[in-house]
């Protein structure tokens, strides 16, 4: 499974930031009005009809809408067959002359390569997207800025990234772009990581654009943030503070997406909190439960077998843990980016497990 699903920066900046391929809604009339006023509605043929066989709209390809495909075609556990659908996509759109919607795409072509750490790629398509951006709707110049900046800061470089931010945020707020906008202002939250007072501060400004916006893209961005904010104050120690932000996240989570994954990973992060908190019969019970439900849909998950591995270890039945702690250990090793990136957690993990080559 992907990392990003549970507690790591990689997952801040491409699973929940961006878990905004969950957390777009509908593009907004702003953008629907941007794409039809070109002229590329993709319904060309209808034109070329007159005097011929009679052609209705079911006869030409369905126009594409970039913000549903983009909401519904991410698999950020598997970058590079996702970026070949976006690369097919975008081909798609710009056969049906429909350039709005085919720059917005080659965005998440960059956006996947980066997930995929390659940075020089990303980098070369961003720049043919920016090359053929002049003139274009605002749309497409927020999109390319919040990739721009999405590949620099997961590059480990937030100080260049965060103006980009800034820039999407500013043109997406007067476009009238609620989600786009709330997407910048939280990528701004995680380039200021190191300095967790003003990550809090931003990621409320984020949380604060998504209350007050009616637009659903914009909502649906309320899961994703409150769950960064709680891991903002579970780094800072403030751990009841996190607890609360779970527990909204996960309240969000059972009311809009029920039985999916983004609730079972709020069920997560409440019980890490709980037994932080010193709850440690409470989160095992929780823990359990998504053991369960992992299992019976055919899925293993080192995280969670990794804080079943904690909760019995802090309830002092060693032997127990050591099983939990292997299969996390088995798990969690395949993960090449954990693997670079807390190497020591995993070596931690697996001498608890009893592995006899966790380093």
């Amino acid at each position: 499974m992907a990392v990003g699903w549970y507690r790591n920066r990689k997952g801040l900046e491409h699973g929940w930031t961006s878990l905004s391929a969950l957390h777009h809604g509908r593009r907004p009339d702003q953008e629907r009005h941007a794409r039809n006023s070109t002229n590329h509605s993709g319904h060309v043929n209808l034109e070329l009809a007159k005097g011929e066989n009679e052609m209705t709209q079911m006869d030409t390809p369905a126009p594409l809408d970039a913000a549903e495909l983009i909401r519904t075609q991410w698999d950020f556990a598997a970058p590079r067959q996702t970026e070949q659908r976006f690369r097919e996509l975008s081909a798609r759109a710009f056969q049906q002359r429909d350039e709005v919607t085919a720059l917005q795409l080659q965005t998440q072509v960059a956006r996947a390569q980066g997930l995929d750490q390659r940075f020089s790629e990303a980098i070369a398509t961003l720049a043919e997207v920016e090359a053929r951006s002049e003139g274009q709707p605002a749309i497409v110049r927020v999109r390319l800025w919040l990739e721009q900046g999405r590949v620099l800061n997961s590059s480990e470089q937030p100080e260049p990234a965060r103006p980009l931010f800034l820039r999407a945020l500013e043109l997406a707020r007067a476009e009238g772009l609620d989600g786009l906008a709330v997407d910048a202002a939280h990528m701004v939250a995680i380039t200021l990581l190191s300095q967790p007072d003003e990550a809090i501060a931003w990621n409320d400004r984020a949380l604060d654009l998504a209350r007050a916006s009616s637009q659903p893209d914009a909502r649906l961005w309320l899961g994703a943030l409150l769950n960064n904010q709680g891991w903002t104050h579970y780094d800072k120690g403030e751990h009841a503070r996190a607890l609360q932000l779970f527990e909204e996240a996960l309240a969000f989570r059972q009311e809009t997406q029920p039985r999916t994954k983004p609730t079972r990973i709020a069920q997560w992060c409440v019980a890490k909190a709980l037994r932080a908190l010193g709850q440690t019969e409470r989160a095992l019970r929780m823990q359990e439960q998504l053991r369960v439900e992992k299992a019976a849909i055919g899925e293993a998950d080192g995280f969670v077998q990794e804080e079943l591995g904690e909760c019995y270890l802090a309830l002092g039945d060693a032997e127990r843990a050591r099983g939990h702690f292997a299969r996390a250990h088995a798990e969690l090793s395949k993960d090449a980016w954990l693997a670079r990136k807390e190497a020591e957690r995993l070596q931690r993990i697996g001498h608890l497990g009893g592995v006899a080559d966790a380093g």
